[in-house]
């Protein structure tokens, strides 16, 4: 699988996405036609702030997203465009080296954070 990456400087977080997203299709039982797209993936994210406490990280280390779209009103490759649109991160696109740079400085950083009770 290849992927893109993202970074945003001013919050210390890099993001890891794939090139395409994982597409479903939902067939009618009776007809056999397409009805409906479920378009998703899976955001891996660093953040240079997050803590590890009680056996979790304060801050999630990826999320899923995740949309579904009528077949009748868009077609695959509309309903793949617009959640592209609307779920990438909206930040500089960086290289992969950059990225793994990034990542490792991160982590160095996040595992060094203390937990402060008053956050």
């Amino acid at each position: 699988m290849t992927y893109r990456y993202f970074h945003d400087p001013d919050n210390k977080t890099v993001y890891q996405i794939p090139n395409e997203p994982d597409v479903i299709e939902q067939k009618d039982r009776k007809t056999g036609r397409i009805i409906r797209w479920t378009v998703r993936m899976h955001i891996a994210l660093t953040r240079a702030d997050n803590v590890f406490l009680n056996n979790h990280w304060k801050h999630a280390c990826g999320e899923l997203r995740s949309q579904e779209f009528d077949a009748n009103r868009y077609s695959r490759e509309l309903a793949v465009s617009y959640f592209l649109t609307n779920n990438t991160p909206k930040c500089d696109e960086i290289n992969q080296d950059t990225y793994k740079s990034l990542k490792s400085e991160y982590e160095i950083q996040s595992s060094a954070n203390i937990y402060d009770i008053n956050l």
